[in-house]
Formats: structure tokens, sequence, C-alpha cells
């Protein structure tokens, strides 16, 4: 036991980092989203048929690559690895999921050496960073390139900001609306010089990467990655979403225009903030953490598509909030990380549990909102689980009990309702940060 404290000391590693790593870990192998895997894993095949800048060619309409190409090239990369190292598919889901873990690291190594202990712990306690490393999706990525670029404000470096919220813009492409931010200052205060090298930067990073597939094929490029999220149904949290619930995902009874009225509010709530953005006298670290909060922030709680994974984006800015506020107003701070534990809990195991975990041990159909058709349980949580991971031996454990069975089937029933006042609670959560950082951001 000396011996290993030893090694954690000389490598500088707390033993709950190492225990963090080691749930993260465990949930990497332990299983991933089969719905969205699969179409992954598709990329991968075809790629290594017809070449990877064909990839958006797919002819068979069900694939969806519905990203940009970082994240395909990334997963394509390592799957590849993967399918030439093992036919184990738990270190398949280990060596594809690489990325995520070394993210989840690299942005607590990030905050301890620049910001302190306080907004590293926050990070690594965040459920939902397990949750997301545990099905795969791509947002810890985006994570680290937004704590990044934030981290270049300090000395005031534009042009690696830009490059690194172009990457992180390169996986999700919303996340691009902070580009405004330094663009405005710099128009502002007439630095034409720091102005042209911001500018190179954006688009020599964002063309480089997206260029040549464009080229290839503009048509399926467009289609596929702009065009595709424009016809996605509510989901998740958005409170667009809570209509849908009530119909019970019966789409024919919203009518036709239901689909498209978010984008004017969401529209209304962007063009104030920039109002506020071009007002704006302080131009400092605070300034651009706030309004990376409040454009991310306004887009979860008002756009259509909110995804649980996506509070990652907004994650690091809010950490770094924290921070700088716990030097001025410790009540505040008290009351803002209630909300993100409470939040990231919520978002993380509440609502998968009246999503997916109810319906698993009841045995009942999972919706899937981004095809609009039920999936049998069983199907699901064969593709979607090691069958030797705790969580897929406590749903079959579950599962074996009648009265807890039966519950669980009750309550699958009426999970409708359930998710709705996790979305009320979700916009309740965003609308409270938004108001908090507003607020004190300016005190």
């Amino acid at each position: 036991m000396q011996s290993f404290n030893r090694v954690l000391s000389i490598f500088k590693i707390p033993p709950y980092l190492l225990l963090a790593n080691i749930i993260a870990v465990y949930l990497a192998i332990g299983g991933w989203n089969f719905y969205d895997v699969r179409y992954f894993i598709k990329w991968s095949e075809y790629i290594a048929r017809y070449g990877l800048l064909r990839v958006y060619s797919i002819p068979d309409e069900a694939y969806k690559v519905a990203y940009p190409p970082l994240p395909v090239i990334l997963f394509a990369f390592h799957h590849t690895i993967a399918s030439w190292t093992t036919n184990d598919v738990s270190l398949w889901r280990l060596i594809d999921k690489l990325p995520l873990l070394v993210s989840f690291n690299l942005v607590y190594f990030i905050l301890y050496k620049k910001y302190g202990k306080f907004p590293a712990l926050l990070w690594i306690i965040n459920l939902l960073i397990y949750i997301v490393i545990h099905t795969y999706q791509f947002d810890l990525l985006v994570s680290l390139f937004i704590l990044l670029g934030l981290t270049c404000i300090r000395e005031k470096k534009y042009g690696l900001y830009g490059v690194y919220h172009t990457l992180a813009a390169l996986v999700k492409p919303v996340v691009g609306i902070v580009l405004v931010i330094p663009l405005v200052e710099l128009l502002k205060k007439k630095n034409n010089r720091e102005l042209l090298k911001y500018l190179v930067a954006v688009l020599v990073t964002g063309l480089s990467i997206t260029l040549p597939f464009f080229l290839v094929d503009p048509y399926s490029f467009i289609k596929r990655v702009v065009l595709f999220h424009g016809k996605r149904p509510p989901q998740q949290l958005s409170i667009w979403a809570i209509p849908v619930y009530l119909v019970k995902y019966d789409l024919a009874k919203l009518p036709s225009w239901y689909y498209d009225i978010w984008l004017i509010p969401l529209g209304v709530f962007l063009l104030w903030i920039m109002l506020l953005l071009v007002k704006e006298k302080s131009w400092n670290e605070v300034t651009y953490i706030k309004y990376e909060i409040l454009f991310l922030a306004g887009f979860m709680l008002l756009s259509k598509i909110s995804n649980v994974n996506y509070f990652l984006w907004l994650t690091p800015p809010l950490l770094l909030f924290i921070n700088k506020l716990e030097e001025v107003n410790t009540g505040i701070v008290i009351n803002l990380v209630k909300v993100y534990l409470f939040t990231t809990s919520m978002i993380s195991l509440i609502f998968g549990f009246f999503a997916v975990f109810v319906e698993a041990v009841s045995e009942m159909p999972i919706f899937i909102i981004e095809d609009w058709m039920w999936m049998p349980a069983g199907v699901y949580i064969a593709n979607c689980f090691n069958p030797y991971s705790i969580l897929y031996r406590a749903i079959l454990y579950f599962r074996a009990i009648p009265a807890i069975r039966e519950t669980t089937r009750s309550i699958a029933l009426v999970h409708y309702y359930f998710l709705i006042v996790l979305c009320i609670l979700y916009a309740f959560s965003l609308i409270y940060i938004m108001y908090t950082v507003r607020k004190y951001s300016e005190d």
C-alpha cells in the first residue's frame, strides 16, 4: 500500500481522481448507447470500403451521419484500431471511448492547475460525465475545447480562443455561437490586427477540417450535417417536448407549425443577448464566461432539442464563474453549487430512470424518439449493456422480483408525466443560472 501511495504521489494523482477513473473505465467497458453507436460503427465500415471523404455519401438514409467531420474522424480512427486489435466488444468500447476518458482527465487537470481544487472537484463529482462516458456521446470533447478557449482570454489570445471554440463547434455546431463574443469586442475596440488574426484562425481551423468533405459531396454534406437537425422532433428535456409527452408521442395530435415555432423565442432571446453584448463596456475573463453561459444556457432552455448531454457544454464556464464568485459572495456560490449538483444528478440519473430503467425492468418497450418508434426492452438492454455489468445485473435482479416489476410497470405507463416535471425543473435551473450569472457578474 505504501508503494502504491508513493506512485500516486510521484505522478500527483489524488486518490479521489484514481477512484473517479476506475468508475469511468468500468462504465466505459460496461456498455454504450446502442442506438447511436450502431450508426458510428456503420460510418467506420463505410469509410473502410469507400474512403473517409465519402462518409456523407452513405446511400442508406437510415444511417445518420449528422455530425460534422471531427467526431466522425475520431470515432472511425479509434474503432479501426479497436477492430484490428481485438474481437472483444468490451475492449472495443474502451478503445473507442479513449477520447472521452482523456478529455475527462484533461479538464480536471486544467481546472486544478489554473483555477484550483474547488472547480476541479466539482467537475469530477458531476454524475452526467459518467453517464456520457457510459452511453458514448462526444460532448466531453466540447467541454475540453470550451475550457481551453476560456483559458486563452486571460492573456488575450483571441486566435487560440477561436481555434478551440471552432473545434468545439466542429463537434456540436451550435456551440459556434460563442465565437461572436471576441468578434464584438475587437470590432468595438477597432483592434483590426487582432480581429484579422482571429478571423483567420477560425476560418483556417473550420475549413481545413470541413472543406474536403464538403467539396466531395456538397449536397449530402449540407443535408446530413445541417438540414437533418431541422427535422428532428422536440425531445428529452426541452420545454417544447412537454406537449409531445402530453400526447404520449402521438405527433398527429400536434399542429404542423408546432415543430418550427420554437425558432421565434430562441431568435428573440439570442438577439437580446447580442444587444447586451454590443452594449457591454467591461471586457475581461468574467465577461466571456458570462456570455458563454447566457448563450449556451439560453439555447438549452429554448431549443426544441435539449438533450441531457448538452449540459456538459455549460459546465466549464459555469465552474469558472462559481470559482470567480467564491472570492466575493459565498452565499450565492453555495446556491449555485446546489443547483449545479441537483441539475446534473437529475438529468443523469432521474431522467434515465423514467426514460429507460423502469421500462427495462418491467419489460415494456422503450421509446426511441429520434426514429419515433418503440423498441423492445430486451433488444435494447442486450445491445446496450455488457452482460457482466452491475447495471445489467441490477435490471435482471429487479425484474425477477414481481412486486418491483409490477411497480416499475405502473411507473412506465405514466412515465410521460414524470418527464414533464423534469423538463420544468430543468428549465427553472437554467433560468436561475442565467439570472445569477447576469446579476452577479455585474456586481
